[in-house]
């Protein structure tokens, strides 16, 4: 006999916004050992990001009409951020 709710499996780990950000805070610090003095900070679906104009400014793909970057490879999906 199951029970009458369930949690989703994705529910009973950590916050994926916790761990995405805290995995951007170390890469922003390998970026930093690296290069030296660079500014960022990590976003997580903290802020309003135009993600999608900067890769198309960037040359690496272009906007699709629904919401999408495409390159000629594969479709991208951002997860997290580091920037200004």
């Amino acid at each position: 006999m199951s029970p009458e709710f369930q949690i989703a499996k994705y529910a009973y780990g950590e916050d994926y916004h916790f761990v995405i950000k805290d995995k951007l805070k170390i890469f922003m610090q390998q970026i930093q050992k690296e290069l030296g003095d660079v500014n960022g900070r990590a976003f997580v679906d903290s802020a309003p990001l135009h993600e999608r104009a900067w890769a198309a400014k960037s040359g690496l793909g272009w906007m699709a009409r629904i919401l999408c970057f495409l390159t000629k490879v594969q479709e991208v999906f951002s997860f997290g951020r580091i920037g200004p």
